[in-house]
């Protein structure tokens, strides 16, 4: 009977133990693949890990990607011992004064019931040549495997086997960088708490970015959960990032904003699949890249910390040439928590100040001054994260903001007719007098009531606006009392156009202008009553010429055919 009954445990030992696999666990939490061009065929490999450094989860050996082509059949050996660097580091959110939880960064290697688990960063660089025998691929897929996942996950994959894979594309010019991502694919909140997570990307090539859920490789989830909903939130399945709570679990495909409120003590993973786009030689958008975030989110108990929150609006309109300035506030309602304030660099040019550590809600400000060829119906994103310094654990809340770029209007060009000033074409318009806004002034053409400086202020469908410069207006001159002493021949004209000026007293200044008030022609002490202006030269189109002796003063539509 005693025989029978060890058999029994024996093999039940036994059992479990390959259920479990608890000498192979390395207790994965979440993944980023990442490359960069070199040049020359040649690209960097990044590979960062995230694994849950407590409690006994076994040690990481050096991480080596798999490097294949399901296009061509060809499959790149990266040779273990080749990274060019490896770094762990504990990535835990820790407040200050806690002791570092894992055991490779001098860690105690034990959690508690205020911090469930410690977080260890990898990091390893390979340089991977694909030109030679691997030109004939364009599309090459960057798998990491190896077991398993942390075994607290309750939503399903506990223990199984992980996988992470993403593709690059070496036939794009110029070549092409894949996103990094600032904010790590590892979330701690508590039950009851709003989720606002944003992966924090960059693009250095200026390539559009998509994001999309999907299933994460080597398990499955348990009912009622799935990679579209992952893990109970306010409101069931049912997304909708504008009620207030939230409710269901909300991705937005655009700038990556993960946002959902839970209700439960869970450990979940998720999946995203963000896509990079290009514009192709006829100016249709392709996808030229595809990066796989395998995420993992903890909802722990409730607990006091209120996490701080950042300013809106969230998204604006820059126009080119002229200089952005987006002010970010942050605000923690728990008394004796204080804030530092961070951005992610999305914004190329863009210049980020703040004043961390000066207050105890921190602040920055984003300016940037696009250009012309930054205009883009698309947005540009930044992000920017707020940092309590509560503890144990540190809160956090990040936004994603946009910027699109309009073309500005061209400089207007101010012409007069009579005592007409007349503006260039624009959607809408404004008048100053010096700098003074005149009120009203909101048509093409303004008569002025006095002797000064005039300019206008063109706006576009955009809204974008410019400033002409400034017109030199004289009050007083007679108009039109010339009509019937000037003869203007031919109208239309050719190659000459003939003035003929009766009982002409004093010098005359002709004066030929195009219809965006730019000068074309101008003779100056004009004393002859037949005057020939030689043409031949000019565009076909209207004009508009003007003779004046300081005193009086007459325009003329005139075109040329």
């Amino acid at each position: 009977m005693k025989k029978v009954s060890r058999l029994a445990f024996l093999i039940t030992v036994l059992i479990t133990g390959l259920i479990t696999k608890p000498s192979f666990a390395t207790h994965v939490m979440g993944m980023d693949i990442a490359w960069k061009c070199m040049g020359n065929d040649t690209f960097q490999i990044t590979l960062v890990i995230y694994r849950r450094c407590t409690d006994g989860a076994a040690g990481l050996s050096v991480p080596v990607p798999v490097i294949t082509s399901d296009s061509c059949a060809n499959a790149y050996t990266v040779n273990p011992g080749t990274n060019k660097s490896y770094t762990i580091e504990d990535v835990t959110p820790l407040c200050a004064t806690q002791q570092k939880l894992c055991p490779s960064a001098g860690g105690t290697g034990q959690s508690n019931a205020l911090i469930p688990f410690g977080v260890e960063k990898h990091t390893v660089i390979y340089n991977v040549y694909l030109g030679g025998n691997y030109a004939n691929c364009c599309w090459y897929k960057i798998r990491y495997q190896l077991c398993c996942r942390n075994n607290n996950i309750t939503t399903g994959y506990a223990l199984a086997d992980f996988y992470s894979d993403s593709w690059l594309n070496r036939c794009i010019s110029p070549c092409n960088n894949g996103p990094e991502f600032k904010n790590p694919p590892i979330l701690i909140r508590c039950a009851g708490q709003d989720v606002l997570f944003n992966h924090g990307a960059i693009e250095a090539d200026g390539d559009s970015l998509s994001y999309a859920m999907v299933a994460p490789l080597g398990g499955s989830y348990k009912a009622p959960w799935s990679y579209t909903y992952p893990l109970e939130c306010e409101g069931g399945n049912n997304p909708n990032p504008n009620a207030i709570p939230p409710t269901g679990f909300n991705l937005n495909p655009l700038n990556g904003d993960i946002y959902f409120r839970p209700v439960q003590v869970q450990i979940t993973v998720l999946k995203i699949m963000v896509s990079e786009w290009r514009k192709d030689m006829n100016g249709n958008y392709k996808i030229i890249g595809k990066t796989a975030r395998d995420i993992q989110f903890a909802i722990v108990q409730n607990c006091n910390n209120k996490l701080p929150l950042l300013s809106a609006p969230y998204s604006y309109k820059a126009c080119a040439g002229q200089q952005l300035c987006i002010p970010v506030n942050s605000h923690d309602s728990d008394q004796m928590d204080s804030t530092r304030i961070y951005w992610n660099g999305g914004i190329k040019g863009g210049i980020w100040v703040n004043n961390n550590g000066s207050v105890k809600n921190a602040s920055g400000n984003m300016c940037w001054t696009p250009d012309l060829k930054d205009t883009s119906n698309l947005p540009y994103y930044f992000t920017v994260t707020a940092l309590d310094n509560h503890c144990p654990l540190n809160g956090n809340a990040t936004r994603s903001f946009s910027i699109i770029v309009s073309p500005s209007p061209p400089k207007p060009q101010l012409s007069k007719i009579n005592n007409t000033l007349i503006s260039s074409p624009a959607f809408s318009y404004q008048w100053y007098d010096d700098t003074t806004l005149i009120n009203g002034a909101v048509s093409q053409t303004f008569n002025p009531s006095k002797t000064g400086s005039y300019k206008v202020k063109n706006t576009n469908i955009n809204g974008c606006s410019t400033f002409s410069d400034f017109y030199g207006y004289t009050a007083g001159i007679k108009i039109n009392s010339w009509t019937t002493k000037i003869k203007i021949s031919p109208n239309p004209f050719h190659d000459q156009l003939i003035l003929e000026i009766t009982d002409l007293k004093k010098p005359v200044i002709i004066i030929l202008y195009d219809m965006q008030g730019k000068l074309i022609l101008e003779e100056k002490n004009v004393l002859k009553a037949t005057v020939k202006l030689n043409t031949s030269n000019l565009s076909t189109g209207m004009y508009l010429l003007e003779i004046t002796d300081g005193e009086n003063k007459a325009s003329y539509k005139v075109e040329k055919q």
